[in-house]
């Protein structure tokens, strides 16, 4: 299984920072939208470069933000590209540390959703 995550500016980068300090996982990719090589090119070379069979997980940052769609745009292409899009740390670690199948990845976007507490209120 291959993992990316994909941002508006320097956020993958950070994501994949935080992950591999917190679990030494070393197999993850950043893409970083608008900053670096031309955005979505660099996405579909990375896609293209895993094996036909393999997984791909993508997390993106913003539902229906630009990477969001060139990413869903690829879909076709790459059918066996799964995108989890307003992904928050836990999320991915999670994933990440489960490597997940389907109702996995559906029932941790689930507990993902239970992280984001206003804690005022709590």
């Amino acid at each position: 299984m291959q993992y990316i995550i994909a941002s508006h500016g320097n956020l993958a980068k950070g994501y994949k920072d935080t992950i591999e300090l917190l679990t030494h996982f070393q197999d993850i990719h950043a893409i970083c939208a608008y900053r670096e090589e031309e955005f979505p090119d660099n996405l579909i070379k990375l896609l293209e470069s895993f094996p036909k069979e393999e997984m791909v997980i993508l997390f993106v940052d913003i539902l229906g933000g630009s990477v969001y769609q060139e990413a869903v745009a690829l879909m076709k292409k790459f059918s066996r590209l799964h995108i989890i899009a307003g992904v928050n740390l836990p999320l991915i670690l999670e994933i990440l540390l489960r490597e997940s199948t389907e109702e996995e990845i559906a029932e941790s976007v689930n507990n993902a959703k239970e992280q984001m507490v206003y804690v005022k209120r709590i």
